[in-house]
């Protein structure tokens, strides 16, 4: 999958791509985008698609060379391969029989508009085309527009080819000679602004594809927010492709330059240095978690043991210690990194963890409540007590052991769950006018401790019943699903649209609040409880509904 059949080169910086690309092939419609990942270096950069070929199995990409990921992917040869494709993405075209469309495409918005006027010429339309570059060697695809066009006007900045001229004499020229009904453009901002203009001296209306100003392309970066008719917008979400009189093109233009320095400055440097080893440290420290055992706990006891309130272990603890001794125990304060430190790094986790020692004396402030009301308070009613009573006595794969009995992300929970709110509110210690037990301290402790020092035991997995279960989205309830899922013996498989499994959990928290290893970390966890991912797959688009259900989900 994701490999490149064929390339060719266009210009000095524009390269035609042939990927494979099966699944979003068959499902892709005129106007949808594409995202892609070089590698994992490389930023997700959305693209246009230029042509899909269903039977083939593949999807034609027009790629200007601008920033250090489009420069690494147009070095590709053939027959390499491209980490990512995601797909497709954005609000299709609106294809109907207007009567007369002009399409107006400018360099490589030549390949963006390609498939939307085949499309419009297919309907029924009449379909002139007019293509415009600075010089002939950028007017691109021409044969393909030709072939599905009733006439193709060419315009060039210096006159090597076709007319000399910008687009807006060649789109005029129509216009003054027969009724146009529509007018599409894709291409520059500063083209697709005065094309707009253009039609709406004349009162034609008129749509602009404004694919040039995305960035992430899934609406959580907000590089291409917009002002459209008056309201707010994102390009990659409710567009690309909006009604050209409402857009706001100052503030389109002023966007396009936001990035350019970092571009530049980026590229420069991979130029001078080679590639980054962004990240490399924490995906050695993850690779090393994943090898290493990362489950339950060593000791012999069963799960029934380290769970039962009247265990012989479990009486001595509570006759250890008065419950006023236990209260007087004053609650620890997590280690952070020191403020001045911290200022300087994004990678680095602000809250350190608790020490053994630590935890065992934040352990012996529980009291053990033979009612305890902060369960009611956890949403997966993990077994409070139970699990710091093991970390009490110093049985701390144990206490992991327990808490992955409900819980499919321990590690992640104790550092973003609001314990506050939730367990920690519910604690008979805030009734006393004391803090409440810190509860979330303890739960990533334990699954810390786990990570580093477990044994490879997995939590009890129920024999498989053969039910498939499509889980759609890895974010945090998606994965708790899964992990509840397959313990209960369904076979489980967990589709997500990006790059990388743990949605917000890995694009929308930040690493000095939830570190991506952790995140990995516990992936790697279910995935050896037997779930599967697969990534880059919409479910809707790239595969729908009746399809998994034909593959026995």
């Amino acid at each position: 999958m994701n490999k490149i059949l064929k390339k060719a080169q266009f210009s000095e910086k524009v390269f035609y791509l042939e990927l494979e690309a099966p699944l979003i092939a068959k499902s892709c419609k005129p106007g949808n985008f594409i995202i892609v990942r070089v590698d994992s270096h490389s930023e997700r950069v959305p693209y246009t698609i230029a042509k899909s070929d269903p039977e083939k199995g593949t999807l034609s990409l027009v790629v200007q060379e601008v920033g250090l990921s489009s420069t690494k992917l147009c070095e590709l040869p053939e027959g390499a391969y491209v980490q990512d494709v995601v797909g497709p993405l954005g609000t299709p075209s609106k294809i109907e029989k207007y009567g007369t469309v002009v399409c107006a495409g400018g360099g490589i918005g030549i390949a963006a508009i390609l498939p939307i006027l085949t499309a419009l010429h297919e309907a029924g339309n009449r379909v002139v085309s007019v293509l415009a570059g600075r010089t002939k060697e950028l007017i691109i695809l021409e044969d393909e527009v030709r072939a599905n066009s009733d006439e193709v006007i060419i315009m060039t900045d210096d006159g090597s080819y076709g007319q000399k001229g910008v687009v807006t004499v060649g789109v005029e020229e129509v216009i003054k000679r027969e009724k146009v009904d529509k007018v599409l453009a894709i291409g520059p901002p500063m083209m697709m602004k005065f094309t707009s203009l253009m039609a709406r001296k004349y009162n034609i209306p008129n749509d602009v594809s404004l694919n040039t100003i995305m960035v992430d392309g899934t609406g959580m970066c907000g590089a291409c927010r917009l002002t459209i008719g008056g309201k707010t917008r994102f390009v990659c979400i409710d567009g690309p492709e909006f009604n050209g009189d409402e857009v706001d093109w100052n503030e389109m233009l002023s966007r396009m330059t936001t990035f350019k320095k970092v571009e530049q400055d980026e590229l420069q440097h991979w130029h001078d240095e080679g590639e980054p080893d962004t990240g490399a440290q924490a995906e050695a420290s993850t690779k090393a978690c994943a090898a290493s055992p990362c489950q339950t706990a060593s000791s012999e006891e069963g799960a029934d043991e380290l769970t039962d309130r009247s265990a012989p272990w479990r009486a001595e603890l509570r006759k250890a210690m008065k419950p006023k001794e236990r209260m007087a125990i004053k609650r620890v304060q997590m280690p952070e990194l020191d403020p001045e430190y911290r200022a300087t790094t994004r990678l680095e986790e602000v809250n350190k963890g608790l020490t053994k020692e630590m935890a065992i004396q934040e352990a012996h402030r529980c009291l053990d409540c033979a009612k305890p009301s902060c369960v009611e308070g956890c949403p997966v009613h993990i077994n409070i007590p139970d699990f710091i009573k093991n970390i009490e006595r110093d049985n701390i794969l144990g206490a992991a052991a327990v808490l992955r009995q409900t819980s499919a992300l321990p590690a992640v929970c104790g550092r973003v769950c609001p314990q506050e709110k939730q367990c920690e509110s519910k604690c008979i210690h805030l009734k006393m006018n004391e803090p409440a037990v810190a509860i979330g301290y303890l739960e990533r402790f334990a699954a810390d401790y786990e990570r580093e020092h477990g044994d490879g035991k997995l939590p009890q997995v129920e024999p498989s019943n053969g039910i498939k279960v499509a889980v759609v989205g890895s974010g945090p309830s998606g994965l708790s699903f899964a992990g509840d899922m397959v313990k209960k013996g369904f076979e489980v498989y967990v589709f997500e649209a990006l790059h990388e499994i743990g949605g917000v959990l890995k694009y929308g928290i930040p690493e000095f609040r939830l570190p991506n290893r952790i995140v990995d970390a516990e992936i790697e966890t279910l995935r050896r409880e037997g779930v599967h991912f697969q990534t880059d797959t919409i479910i809707g688009k790239t595969i729908t509904i009746d399809e998994l259900k034909a593959k026995g989900f």
